[in-house]
């Protein structure tokens, strides 16, 4: 199957997070029983049930007050309906929209990312790397992680700024590696696009020259004010 077959195609991708496995997962992360949950949303046991194996859909009220019971954002419950290539893309162009995601190109594989100016998105991003390298560092378990992620922002301060919180993380030293990282990323980068800018001048595609340098441009403006302002504090 070729790259674009899994655009087109109709084959769904397998692994489902319905609201109703959604529900049940946290539920039995948090040990909070059926009778539990029913009582906290004045509802019977059967009907919980329903929710979770989707026979019925709570409404978003109800959603709210299941939310509230096992302590994450009714946003964690919600089913997005992301069941394909095609769906995930799309939601992806839509965010591009909405928050500043770009697409850039990197030197290495893999050979393309996605990085954002949107500052609430930027600390979100940033809140999740440092949790996350926390449990690749061995710090705290998958289960820990999972639900980090489940109750974000509510696990957060109130007041917290998370920009300082992750930037003390880093030493004098990471912030360094950082920077140098970052400087050699674009220098490589800049380098790249030059030598085909340059081909396509020789050639005379002038509209593919003009096309790599937008990208150029949009890579620079991003890594200088995202990986450089951060580690250059």
């Amino acid at each position: 199957m070729s790259l674009w077959d899994k655009f087109l195609s109709k084959k769904r991708i397998e692994k489902r997070t319905g609201t109703g496995l959604k529900i049940r997962r946290i539920r039995l992360q948090k040990k909070i029983t059926v009778a539990e949950l029913a009582n906290a949303l004045g509802v019977n046991e059967a009907a919980i049930r329903n929710y979770e194996i989707g026979y019925r859909q709570a409404s978003r009220d109800k959603l709210e007050m299941i939310g509230k019971r096992m302590g994450v954002p009714v946003e964690t419950l919600i089913d997005r309906q992301i069941d394909s290539y095609g769906d995930a893309i799309h939601i992806l162009f839509e965010l591009s929209e909405k928050y500043d995601l770009v697409p850039i190109e990197l030197p290495q594989e893999p050979q393309y990312a996605i990085q954002t100016k949107n500052e609430a998105i930027l600390q979100a991003l940033q809140a999740w790397y440092n949790k996350r390298r926390k449990w690749e560092n061995g710090d705290i378990t998958r289960a820990e992680l999972q639900e980090w992620m489940d109750a974000f922002p509510l696990q957060c301060e109130e007041h917290e700024n998370v920009t300082e919180k992750i930037e003390s993380h880093y030493t004098d030293y990471e912030r360094i590696l950082g920077l140098k990282s970052a400087l050699e990323q674009m220098d490589m980068i800049v380098n790249d696009k030059v030598k085909q800018i340059t081909e396509c001048i020789a050639h005379k595609e002038y509209k593919m020259a003009q096309m790599h340098l937008e990208t150029l441009n949009s890579t620079v403006h991003t890594l200088s004010e995202v990986d450089i302002k951060r580690y250059g504090k």
